[in-house]
């Protein structure tokens, strides 16, 4: 099979999550024989760039495409002139890096087989192909391929958790984005039930529309041992500083437990 991803998030570009996510699933898939293509943004310390110079690794199976989009101070790539994605760009420029994706499959699509494309909800990279492929004769053979949603964390979601403002026009423009992606998309998978829920509500969604597939677990750390007694009072948070992880809640929740011991 011939799987293609879209993430901003890809090395050595700054990575969260989903590019985590993606990073794993990609090598196993490579390993196991599939071919797999990723999209993700330019970067400054990778000479290749555009669809005619993917990064090739796991003897080939798995390429790297390199698309232009903006930099780490959100500047626009010097080679987007299109006044279509400089016109997005005024609205949330998160979604030229949309309209780079839909450029980039076009060309994908047109020159090989390609049997799924998966893309996160999160700033809704795919919802310009998928807007475009929705204006397509239904023959078409870009409708033949599958257009995965992985959820995440819509934005919704992680600005109403982190109490940030969601009145604003680009937020609302970037809300309506996510929530139409997630709505056009051929299927929908999902780490958990309660995200599940969440998003099969806000976007109105049948219940069997959503697949909740748990992240697989790897290989157990190998840790080193040691004689040394545990700390009755130390705790440990690893990740994003930020209200909706529930960091305050453990914190709190440390120090009230400490307190309780003698």
């Amino acid at each position: 099979m011939h799987i293609c991803f879209v993430s901003r998030e890809y090395p050595p570009n700054t990575m969260g999550g989903i590019g985590t996510y993606v990073v794993n699933m990609a090598q196993i898939l490579a390993e196991a024989g599939h071919t797999v293509s990723v999209l993700t943004r330019c970067h400054p310390a990778v000479a290749a760039r555009g669809m005619d110079s993917p990064v090739l690794s796991c003897g080939g199976r798995l390429r790297a495409y390199y698309i232009p989009f903006a930099d780490d101070a959100w500047r626009l790539d010097p080679g987007i002139v299109s006044a279509e994605a400089i016109g997005l760009s005024r609205k949330d420029i998160t979604m030229v890096f949309a309209w780079s994706v839909a450029e980039a499959l076009a060309t994908l699509l047109g020159r090989e087989q390609v049997d799924a494309i998966e893309a996160p909800e999160y700033e809704a990279p795919l919802s310009l192909f998928q807007s475009r492929r929705r204006c397509l004769p239904p023959d078409h053979p870009f409708r033949a391929v599958p257009c995965i949603v992985h959820l995440h964390s819509p934005s919704l979601s992680i600005f109403r958790h982190d109490d940030e403002d969601l009145s604003g026009e680009w937020q609302q423009f970037r809300f309506r984005q996510e929530q139409l992606s997630i709505q056009w998309a051929d299927a929908i998978l999902c780490p958990s039930r309660f995200l599940a829920d969440e998003v099969r509500d806000w976007c109105q969604l049948d219940n069997d529309r959503i697949s909740v597939i748990p992240y697989p677990l790897g290989p157990p750390l190998s840790l080193p041992r040691t004689s040394a007694p545990p700390h009755p009072h130390r705790f440990l948070y690893v990740g994003r500083i930020e209200p909706r992880k529930g960091v305050f809640e453990f914190v709190e929740a440390a120090v009230a437990l400490a307190a309780r011991q003698p």
